[in-house]
């Protein structure tokens, strides 16, 4: 009975060692299981950019058509890895050295410049190939007002190269970026950009046009700067809203509670509260809170309102968190704009103005209330 206890144990001692030198063993094959790296042709297209001023956008929709090729990681160092036409790795690199693809090659570099000087953005077509000797060649094609003669031909080979994954349209209509396109498409609204500017304008001034909107090897890169952030930050800087920013080092100047009422009467519809330190009402059907700015720091600590920063001119906004709250990891809290009257003596305090789906705010409404214009 002994022995027979100890071959069991034995046996289960060795189909332990077994299982744990078999885990080791299938642990170390996903370690050194070889990256699979694509089998590039000899020749025929190495990288491409595809840009055609064609489709629109909308929320949750891809409907642009713009796509990258990339063999060799040229556009890493422009944008977040990831984003390349490429990344669901089930590409058949065979195509980049097809017929199709040296058909493409040559329609593209048949293309004449035909573009219109003033006119919209139509097409970039950025490629690197091969020849047949292995000889590296460049072609840049940039349009503008119209599409090349041979378009529709490119635009079937292009969907050849996708493996008709991108579904490019066999269409010569120009999608033009203007302020009607934003107004429309990218959820911009009239309060987002100063009064009295043209949208249209403005975006040519920003120089944003389609390939500035789309363009996938630049529109993640780090330094590329979002049409949203430009016309926020151009507001902001039109306004001249530095001029009302509250900075911490600024200097309170001493008032008084009748020229506390006084200029709450001026600068609010109705007021809804009033004690010594702060009044409280409404301009535009948004609530306004005027603090003395000599009382600031106490307004500040009996709301329990934190110190925040803004993005443009390191001037402060507040934090305000629900009891309880503060700790949570995905709890933001209660973003409060805060504005400096010119005269320093009172603190413009209300709820964040931006909108979460553009981070644009409305300036417009903060400027109407210093010079108080209502319509």
């Amino acid at each position: 009975m002994k022995a027979f206890k100890k071959l069991i144990s034995v046996l289960l001692t060795g189909a332990l060692m077994t299982g744990i030198a078999g885990c080791a063993n299938m642990e170390k094959k996903l370690v050194d299981f070889p990256e699979k790296k694509p089998v590039l042709p000899k020749t025929g297209i190495v990288r491409l950019n595809f840009v055609p001023a064609i489709g629109h956008y909308k929320v949750n929709q891809r409907t642009d058509y713009c796509f990258y090729i990339d063999c060799e990681g040229y556009w890493d160092k422009y944008r977040a890895p990831d984003v390349s036409f490429m990344v669901s790795d089930d590409y058949d690199y065979s195509l980049l050295a097809s017929e199709s693809a040296f058909e493409f090659i040559k329609e593209v570099e048949s293309i004449e410049d035909r573009s219109i000087p003033g006119a919209p953005f139509a097409y970039k077509i950025d490629m690197e190939y091969k020849d047949n000797d292995g000889t590296r060649h460049t072609v840049l094609k940039k349009g503008y007002g119209q599409f090349p003669s041979n378009w529709l031909k490119i635009i079937k080979l292009a969907n050849d190269l996708t493996m008709g994954k991108m579904e490019i349209p066999s269409s010569s209509k120009i999608t033009v970026v203007d302020g009607n396109y934003f107004l429309e498409y990218h959820r911009i609204q009239e309060h987002n950009y100063p009064r009295g500017v043209s949208l249209d304008d403005l975006l040519k001034e920003l120089k944003i046009d389609y390939e500035y909107l789309y363009d996938a090897t630049t529109r993640y890169d780090t330094h590329h700067d979002s049409a949203e952030y430009l016309i926020d930050k151009y507001s902001f800087e039109y306004l001249k809203m530095k001029d009302y920013s509250y900075f911490e080092d600024t200097k309170a100047v001493t008032s008084t509670p009748e020229e506390l009422k006084a200029y709450a009467e001026k600068h609010l519809k109705n007021i809804t509260s009033i004690n010594e330190t702060s009044a409280v009402g409404s301009f535009k059907d948004k609530i306004f809170e005027i603090v003395r700015t000599d009382h600031f720091e106490d307004w500040r600590r009996e709301h329990g309102a934190e110190i925040g920063q803004y993005k443009y001119d390191q001037s402060i906004n507040l934090r305000v968190y629900d009891e309880g709250m503060k700790n949570l990891p995905t709890y933001a809290g209660r973003i409060l704009e805060c504005w400096l009257d010119p005269s320093h003596k009172f603190v413009i305090i209300l709820d964040d103005t931006m909108n979460m789906n553009t981070g644009m705010r409305n300036y417009n409404l903060v400027y109407d209330f210093f010079k108080q214009q209502v319509d």
